[in-house]
């Protein structure tokens, strides 16, 4: 009973700061401007001991929606002074930040009248986030009205975006700066006028990233004023990149006006992202590559690039092709592959496509290579949910047998279908660490029917229903948790003999919550124990 409780506490208390969190995501939708002050505030002291502090606040008259709003996430914060390790400033402060990031005056302007002294302070944050997003107004108030400090990362994210307005202000305004992060960042996302400003006016200057970044997005005007005006050039990773996404004009102009020449990795990026116009043009030039060109080509489905690749290339492949292709799905390339390269594939082949529901993959690789797959090959495809590959191998394969953690992953990754084949059609059922994953996981309708149709050969001890309980709780299920615990401590679970209601009232009953010890699933080893937890709260 006192267990119960508990449980129905923390459900409580759950439900109440998703809808505090839900009331702060709604806080950045809001344009309309306060003009009533809605709360009064007053001091209040209670005793530390007792981990309480902080102000209380009584309701004024507003009708305004952002009025209501902020009172609302004000009043339910204060309810808890401690929200996931952080104190109600912390919050405030947070607030504050996030304001400012979506560039809300009439919010920051709320925010800075109402809230109690010392607890909202404009920190070096605010500034930084305003000016990355180029709110000006929002950074002009900052400044003026917070004295708010900064950090060079003001400046440097400002460039980056594009904000030139932003970063003159920061220049005749503030005393922080900037890096050569600066120019290098508007160099790479294309904002020559920011760049031209830097180089005029900041004596930060930039490094060889700014070609090398500019060339690899295509910005070949960039690139052809730091030629002329800057002093530090590019290294091989500028072409590198330009053939990576196929900027042909940029890779030439590098090419024809640079010391810098490619390496091996230009080829076998453009070969990876299908690009054979720039692996011709680089194999003209002199360039070079590795096996993984026809690798990476393979994998992604370019059969007219591994075809070229074979042709005119001597590097050749790995089993990685094969591999990576049927992975994929790219069953022409298999089929390529196998009857024009000799590296052939490793077994691991039919497991990647059978784990990512490639049936005529894993049908052709079982009929043409003639190796049979592992045990393991059931568990990748449960685990993505891919009932007609199980279906398939087991009519194909009778005698290849599953594992209990396909059977569990299925559950715990929420393939209902999947749970109620195996269990119909290959008579297998699924462990406790199935109801364990399933609960964690939120999947209510799996760990219902995990319950109410448990066998012999599985019966979920009290144990292992708290536990499973917990982790709902702890992960924010709270229909799960709810279910578990009407049916786990209310007697509700039912199991395949009967739908009525069993009872623990006498030591003879059948209920599936049966005492006996529970183990803790794998895959929460590593987790923190539910005893912390509730400890921490």
């Amino acid at each position: 009973l006192l267990y119960h409780r508990q449980v129905n506490h923390e459900l409580k208390m759950l439900t109440h700061l998703k809808r505090r969190q839900k009331h702060v995501r709604m806080l950045q939708e809001i344009h309309c401007p306060c003009s009533k002050e809605i709360w009064q505030h007053e001091e209040s002291t209670t005793s530390e001991s007792e981990g309480r502090g902080g102000a209380c606040y009584s309701t004024a008259s507003s009708t305004s929606r952002i009025a209501v709003l902020l009172q609302s996430v004000l009043k339910l914060q204060l309810q808890s002074k401690h929200v996931q390790g952080k104190t109600m400033k912390d919050h405030a402060q947070w607030r504050v930040n996030e304001a400012a990031r979506a560039g809300h005056l009439p919010v920051l302007e709320w925010l800075k009248v109402h809230h109690p002294p010392g607890w909202c302070t404009c920190g070096n944050q605010a500034i930084d986030l305003a000016a990355e997003h180029g709110h000006m107004a929002a950074l002009e108030y900052c400044g003026k009205h917070w004295q708010a400090g900064a950090t060079t990362s003001a400046m440097d994210k400002s460039a980056g975006h594009g904000h030139l307005s932003v970063v003159e202000w920061l220049h005749d305004n503030r005393f922080e700066g900037c890096t050569t992060r600066a120019m290098d960042s508007a160099a790479e996302n294309g904002h020559l006028d920011v760049v031209k400003w830097l180089h005029a006016n900041r004596s930060e200057g930039c490094t060889t990233k700014a070609m090398d970044k500019s060339a690899g997005h295509g910005h070949l005007s960039v690139v052809e004023w730091l030629h002329g005006n800057r002093f530090e050039g590019c290294t091989g990773a500028a072409l590198d990149h330009a053939a990576q996404n196929n900027h042909v004009q940029v890779a030439e102009w590098i090419h024809n006006n640079g010391s810098e020449r490619a390496t091996a990795r230009a080829m076998t990026w453009a070969s990876g992202n299908g690009h054979l116009h720039m692996v011709e043009w680089l194999n003209r030039k002199g360039g070079g590559c590795t096996a993984q060109a026809i690798d990476w080509a393979s994998k992604n489905g370019h059969l007219h690039v591994v075809e070229w690749l074979h042709t005119n290339r001597p590097e050749g492949c790995s089993k990685q092709a094969m591999d990576l292709a049927a992975k994929n799905g790219h069953l022409s390339v298999v089929k390529w592959l196998h009857a024009n390269r000799s590296e052939g594939c490793t077994p691991e082949a039919i497991e990647l496509a059978a784990a990512h529901g490639h049936l005529a993959v894993v049908e052709w690789l079982l009929q043409n290579k003639r190796e049979p797959p592992s045990v393991h090959i059931f568990e990748k495809a449960a685990s993505g949910g891919f009932l007609d590959v199980v279906k398939w191998l087991t009519f194909t394969l009778p005698g290849l047998p599953s594992t209990v953690q396909a059977r569990d992953r299925a559950a715990g990754r929420g393939h209902l279908a999947l749970v109620e084949w195996f269990y119909r059609h290959r008579n297998e059922s699924c462990s406790e660490e199935a109801l364990l994953w399933s609960a964690n996981n939120g999947h209510l309708d799996v760990v219902k029917w995990l319950l109410q149709n448990a066998n012999d050969g599985i019966v979920f001890s009290e144990e292992q229903c708290k536990f499973a309980n917990e982790l709902a709780v702890k992960s924010g299920h709270t229909d799960v948790a709810k279910w578990l615990s009407n049916c786990c401590y209310h007697g509700g679970v039912h199991g395949k003999s009967g739908g009525e209601e069993q009872n623990n009232d006498d030591g003879n009953n059948s209920s599936l919550c049966s005492r006996r010890n529970a183990r803790v699933p794998y895959f929460l080893y590593e987790e923190e124990s539910s005893e912390r937890y509730h400890r921490e709260g």
